[in-house]
């Protein structure tokens, strides 16, 4: 940016994140970005007929299968089992930390819902229609 260019206005965004659970509910993290790139998201998302928050989404799932394609080494091995990895991930360490079966699968199905939302958004066979998803 040239010293004549004034420095775009930074706005906040809230992200809520499903896996990172914390006693009053969803734990949200702050996110700043410049005010012109929530115009821009904006205007690509009500091109493609999605949210705001879809469109991220759909960035942020882009971006890991870029990571995947570009850097093999950190991708997730094929023959590991997602489910079994996200049930094991939401099983807390120690005795004084125990938790219920119903807030395990609570927290899996979270996780289930998050994937869901990737593969549709990622699948370049699947359509949307509004809140509906289909192949041709």
């Amino acid at each position: 940016m040239s010293e004549s260019e004034p420095e775009a206005e930074v706005v906040e965004i809230t992200v809520q994140t499903n896996s990172e659970k914390i006693d009053q509910g969803r734990k949200h993290r702050r996110v700043r970005v410049p005010q012109n790139q929530l115009e821009i998201w904006d205007e690509e998302a009500e091109k493609r007929g999605m949210d705001r928050s879809s469109l991220i989404r759909m960035y942020a799932a882009a971006g890991r299968r870029m990571i995947d394609k570009y850097e093999p080494d950190k991708s997730i091995d094929e023959n590991q089992s997602p489910l079994r990895e996200a049930i094991i991930d939401e099983v807390p360490i120690g005795v004084d930390s125990a938790t219920s079966i119903e807030q395990i699968t609570e927290s899996v199905i979270d996780e289930i819902e998050n994937e869901v939302w990737d593969v549709l958004i990622e699948d370049d066979a699947i359509n949307r229609s509004g809140n509906k998803f289909y192949k041709q």
